[in-house]
């Protein structure tokens, strides 16, 4: 009996030493691996780690177990609140100081990727975001954008969520990727169990098997359940209380004053002042109070009061019975100076329907709205729509905070709204915002049911809008046209309509609707129009203002950057069209525009594969042809089957492009010079023999190409024409097609299809031995290839010209030398920009900017930007 009594003694005294200080046990291989990881980020490896497991399974306290055992770190940390999860960049303010709440969520990262640059000057950045699961979408749009861009950063990124499925897509792809760490938490072993409790091991193992090994469960049982009974294995442990239920009973032991200074910090939240949360509680000793208070902690200066676990204030605040719950909320209102959180206050205090808090919350939306912050209407008008008591204006206030989302960019947060939209009576409005979110995921055949449907009904601005863009990507320019014409003339109608008349042949046509250089709007459809049409300048001028702009329609950033990479890859830059094709997949990625992933994907394939980088650009190729299966339309087919092609040999190229080749005519995927499908097939054929169906389709892309006048499509077909004459042994027919393809390359200004031609043509000549010609079209060739780094077709170039007996000559020092990272940035450096601008231009880090600056330095032989300057010029 004496032992006994001991043993309940010694449990009691433990277990009172962990109610006084939290105790941390277990997790050494966790504690090593996020070591290991350290390790790497003080060398200049960035990395991102997933923290998951379930509540209370001790993610955070490993996380603060981390950081406490390695000092000098400078942490950045942020949490999500539930209630908070609507507020946006709630979870970026508590990262950063000074964040425009009307950025977009890409631009909004780049300003957090500066700051973090800032910070990196301290030594290794460790940012730390908890609660992930509940922070804003904006905020984790943001991080996500800024965590894919560090590269030689000393920034480690800590994620903790339940787990990583419950996180938006962006970041739950990145947290999914290989070179994530995930460190899964599972319930803590009984050795665990009796380090933290000091329970004999037999009681130990019971309370883990009781628990699943919780140590918020263990905690709480701890806290709640006497020491002896659970010590006694001679009785039965009581079943696992909710979390709700331990809390409330916590809270219901304290003073009464203590129990309303939590239930009012509960309304309040974390973070705010003793003072502000005694008023509201109508408590007169607010010290006295906390210190009874046992679920309450300091959490800052002022003091401020907060709760130990965001699990205690819910449970706290869902105990709260309504009728003080609206008490509380009604006087936070009369207190809050923010007429926004003052009113969030009011609504919060609403039992049942109010339809003035309503109409107040409409036209809170309706500001958000007329200041471009989609994410923000859309959410107080959910609220709203929940206080609205007439049914009609409820569903009104639903459709539009989804037509709201959509604008944001936000497909899956609208997509939350279809089942709710569904149910609601047929209208136009109704197809029309169903219309809207088909298109979003991408199903096209409902999408252009339901936008049909809505038009027929009378909702025709927005639906002909919808169907415009639809016809737009399926390439059906006419009926592009059409719809274009019916939305009734909108600037966003008015691109549609030139990019319509564009994949139609109409390039003057659609030219003539866009406004000149003079003016900046509508620089996205006039740099592409300017691209078809083989006006590369430009091009280049429209395209590089639109993808540097961080306003407009959330697509059009991405939608520039990968034209612009298309530009800048038949311009001959490639070390610029390599990094903006990369930058253009993650911005599509990042802002949820689907419809743009293939296309961005295909543009990153081409400089990649004529590099000869296969790895790189086959796997852009293969993620092209995942797009374009899941999109179905025949753009999009037509950009995955060229990116395949650019990554197989000439009968792999047969076999990806054959299927495009069938009678009619499809506005854009036909067009000449556009996706350029034919001017590869023809090429693919002719090298697998199939001459006479590389007749077939050189004949119909001469004639377009001709009635267009397309000057790169023609250096194409010209080159084609003399490689099929050549096969056919019409010797003159061939060398008058690569001479007349040559005059067209004047013309184009494309460097890598001159240099093609070129080829083609020495590699004729010499055939014919014709070697003292041969040799001069093949130098020429190769001093076009070699800058571009052109690595296939130059080892190509150089074997003609040894063929020739000509001797091979190329300087091997200068900017090519450079990966293409390395070159936009030594770019911009030369071009005086200092390492900071270059970060916000390439939206890198500033870290990135130096260690790419260093390589740079190294590779050209130089020490100062003065020479990297020089050299550009030379």
């Amino acid at each position: 009996m004496a032992d006994r009594l001991t043993l309940y003694q010694d449990a009691c005294r433990t277990i009172r030493t962990y109610v006084e200080t939290t105790k941390f046990v277990g997790r050494r291989a966790e504690l090593a691996a996020l070591a290991d990881v350290l390790r790497g980020v003080g060398e200049g490896r960035p990395a991102v780690v997933a923290v998951e497991g379930t509540a209370g399974i001790g993610k955070s306290s490993l996380v603060r177990r981390f950081l406490a055992g390695h000092p000098g770190l400078t942490v950045l940390s942020a949490s999500g609140a539930s209630e908070e999860s609507s507020l946006r960049y709630g979870v970026l303010g508590q990262l950063m100081p000074a964040e425009r709440p009307d950025a977009d969520p890409l631009e909004a990262g780049s300003l957090l990727l500066d700051h973090i640059g800032v910070r990196q000057a301290a030594g290794v950045v460790v940012i730390v975001v908890d609660d992930a699961h509940w922070a804003d979408a904006p905020s984790l749009t943001a991080l996500t954008f800024a965590l894919r861009r560090l590269r030689a950063d000393g920034v480690l990124a800590v994620i903790v969520a339940p787990d990583i499925g419950d996180l938006p897509g962006g970041l739950h792809r990145l947290l999914a990727e290989d070179t994530t760490l995930r460190l899964r938490l599972d319930g803590l072993t009984p050795g665990d169990v009796r380090e933290l409790t000091g329970l004999p091991a037999p009681a130990a193992e019971r309370l883990r098997a009781h628990t699943v090994g919780n140590p918020l469960h263990i905690g709480a049982l701890v806290d709640q359940v006497p020491a002896a009974r659970l010590a006694d294995m001679g009785r039965a442990l009581p079943a696992p209380l909710s979390y709700t239920r331990l809390v409330t009973r916590t809270l219901a032991a304290g003073p009464l004053a203590a129990r309303a200074l939590t239930r009012a910090a509960a309304v309040l939240g974390d973070g705010c002042a003793l003072s502000a949360v005694a008023a509201v509680a109508g408590v007169g000793d607010p010290l006295e109070a906390l210190e009874a208070a046992g679920l309450l902690i300091e959490t800052g200066a002022g003091p401020a009061v907060g709760f130990r676990h965001p699990l205690v204030r819910a449970a706290v605040y869902q105990h709260i019975g309504p009728a003080e719950r609206a008490r509380l909320h009604t006087r936070a209102a009369a207190r809050e100076h923010d007429p926004a959180r003052a009113l969030a206050h009011r609504a919060a205090a609403v039992v049942g329907a109010d339809a003035c808090v309503a109409a107040e919350l409409d036209d809170l939306a309706a500001d958000e709205a007329d200041r471009g912050r989609w994410s923000a209407a859309a959410d107080h008008l959910l609220t709203s729509a929940r206080l609205t008591p007439d049914p009609a204006m409820r569903d009104a206030r639903v459709l539009t905070a989804a037509d709201h989302r959509l604008r944001d960019g936000d497909a899956v947060r609208a997509a939350e709204l279809t089942a709710q939209v569904e149910a609601m009576p047929p209208t136009p409005r109704r197809d029309y915002v169903l219309g809207r979110l088909a298109l979003a995921s991408g199903r096209q055949d409902d999408a252009e049911t339901l936008l049909t449907a809505a038009w027929d009904g009378g909702a025709h601005e927005g639906a002909a809008e919808q169907l415009a863009w639809l016809a737009l990507t399926q390439a059906r320019g006419e009926a592009a046209i059409e719809w274009a014409r019916r939305s009734g003339g909108s600037p966003g109608m008015r691109d549609t309509l030139a990019l319509a008349l564009g994949i139609t042949g109409r390039y003057a046509e659609g030219l003539a609707f866009l406004p000149g250089d003079d003016v900046a709007d509508a620089p996205v459809a006039r740099g592409v129009l300017r691209l078809w049409t083989d006006d590369l300048d430009g091009a280049l001028g429209d395209l590089a203002r639109a993808a540097s702009a961080r306003a407009g329609l959330p697509h059009l950033g991405p939608m520039a950057t990968a034209y612009l990479a298309e530009t800048e890859f038949r311009a001959g830059r490639w070390d610029d069209a390599v990094a903006h094709a990369e930058q253009a997949v993650s911005l599509a990625a990042d802002s949820g525009q689907s419809w743009l992933c293939c296309l961005a994907h295909t543009v990153a394939t081409r400089p990649l594969a004529a590099r000869g980088d296969l790895p790189a650009a086959t796997a852009h190729a293969e993620a092209a042809t995942r797009w374009a299966t899941a999109l179905g339309d025949p753009s999009n087919a037509a950009y995955a089957a060229l990116a395949r092609a650019s990554v197989t040999d000439a009968a792999g190229a047969v076999r990806a492009l054959a299927p495009l080749h069938r009678p009619g005519h499809r506005d854009g995927v036909d067009e000449p010079g556009l996706v350029g499908w034919r001017e590869a097939y023809v090429e693919a054929l002719v090298r697998t023999g199939d001459l006479d169906t590389a007749e077939a389709v050189l004949t119909r892309l001469e004639q377009l190409a001709e009635a267009r006048d397309r000057a790169w499509a023609l250096v194409a077909a010209g080159r084609a024409r003399g490689l099929l004459t050549a096969e056919r042994g019409r010797r003159m027919d061939a060398e008058a097609a690569f001479e007349g393809a040559l005059i067209h390359a004047k013309r184009a200004a494309q460097p890598y299809e001159t240099a093609l031609t070129h080829l083609e043509f020495g590699a004729f000549l010499r055939r014919g031995a014709a070697r003292r010609q041969a040799a001069d079209h093949l130098k020429a060739a190769r001093d076009l290839l070699a800058p571009l780094g052109a690595a296939p077709a130059l080892a190509r170039c150089r074997r003609e010209l040894a063929a020739c007996g000509a001797a091979d000559q190329v300087r091997q020092a200068g900017p090519r030398a450079l990966t293409p990272q390395e070159h936009a940035v030594a770019r911009l450096v030369a071009a005086g920009l200092t390492n900071r601008q270059v970060a916000r231009e390439l939206v890198l880090s500033v870290k990135t900017v130096e260690y790419h600056l260093g390589h740079v330095f190294t590779k050209l032989d130089i020490s100062s930007r003065a020479q990297l300057a020089r050299r550009f010029r030379e």
